[in-house]
């Protein structure tokens, strides 16, 4: 009954999160598109929507997928773990997801676009899936004397709320986002939610699966260099003076 219970918060969880980063991503691509001259205030274009919302369904299938691919070998031992949805996601394989369905053959502004309104948006999207993972007692961090510590049963010794931790850096990340150039907040974003994990990646407590094939820190430790080289072209690309079409070569 209690795995059932955490399966269905979590559930509801990802559910807020994915609405979460579909309304977020709309507002961010709709500002962009004012900003062009394009549909205006509170209105993006139907296909970017669907490709936005292609992107997040990839992206939570990825959570999933990727989790159980880190642990194959507990997965061939019990098949039935794909069953449990109380169990079994890694929010680190979600940005796979609005990667693969970006418009990168298009590029230019579309892709821009595709970037700039669904990364934005994981901060906060993120910061919703991680209260479904506090909700439902799961994500434990180590022990700690901290006065903050929770007990999650009452003989037990009270540990790190990672997931409240996350929120919360979540929260921050996105506030300072939009503090920064708009052409520079989508690989911050991504380069931040992997800085995040890294920098509580030791406070927290082993999978009940076992070690991982594939540590997750190098996975966020990606998600930083692959965040701040979009950051950094961006960056180029806005100080770089466009050449007029007629003294081109």
């Amino acid at each position: 009954m209690e795995a059932e219970i955490r399966g269905t918060l979590r559930l509801l969880a990802w559910s807020a999160a994915f609405w979460t980063a579909l309304h977020l991503a709309g507002r961010a691509g709709a500002r962009q598109g004012a900003g062009r001259g394009g549909a205006g205030p509170g209105r993006i274009s139907p296909a970017s929507r669907r490709r936005l919302a292609v992107g997040l369904v990839l992206g939570a299938l990825a959570a999933r997928a990727g989790f159980f691919a880190l642990h194959a070998d507990a997965l061939l031992q019990r098949p039935r773990l794909l069953l449990d949805f109380g169990t079994g996601y890694s929010v680190l394989f979600v940005p796979f997801g609005l990667l693969v369905a970006a418009p990168w053959r298009r590029g230019g502004p579309a892709l821009s676009a595709h970037l700039g309104a669904g990364l934005v948006a994981l901060p906060l999207s993120l910061a919703v899936a991680r209260l479904g993972c506090f909700a439902a007692g799961c994500c434990l961090g180590q022990p700690t004397d901290l006065p903050w510590g929770l007990r999650w049963r009452p003989a037990a010794s009270p540990v790190h709320p990672i997931a409240l931790y996350e929120v919360a850096g979540l929260s921050v990340l996105a506030a300072a986002l939009e503090r920064v150039p708009r052409t520079l907040r989508p690989g911050l974003a991504l380069a931040g939610v992997g800085g995040l994990r890294l920098a509580l990646g030791p406070l927290r407590t082993p999978s009940p699966l076992g070690a991982p094939l594939l540590a997750p820190a190098w996975i966020a430790a990606s998600w930083v260099v692959v965040g701040l080289a979009f950051a950094s072209a961006a960056a180029q690309r806005q100080l770089s003076p466009a050449v007029p079409r007629s003294d081109r070569t």
